[in-house]
């Protein structure tokens, strides 16, 4: 299934949840906290709990794009959704 139909199918089928109340900085968070488990490899957690970019290479395992594939379709139909109820109350 291509990527539009994937998305189209599934925002006919989603919800409007409560993240429609949600501040833009609480959006923001929740990348922020899929971005920073261990397993995304998007960056190195310091003692402090800064995010920061790995200074070794970042060899993704096999399975990655599998793993990851629907998270992301995920949170671009959320994005989409969010925009989309941006753009509609500004009308």
């Amino acid at each position: 299934m291509k990527w539009l139909d994937l998305l189209n199918k599934n925002w006919k089928q989603s919800s409007q949840p409560a993240w429609q109340t949600k501040q833009v900085w609480q959006w923001a968070n929740e990348s922020y906290q899929i971005v920073t488990q261990a397993n995304f490899h998007y960056c190195q957690i310091t003692e402090q709990g800064r995010c920061e970019k790995s200074k070794e290479k970042i060899k993704l395992p096999q399975n990655y794009l599998q793993e990851f594939q629907p998270v992301m379709a995920q949170r671009l139909l959320l994005a989409a959704q969010r925009l989309t109820n941006i753009l509609e109350a500004s009308l």
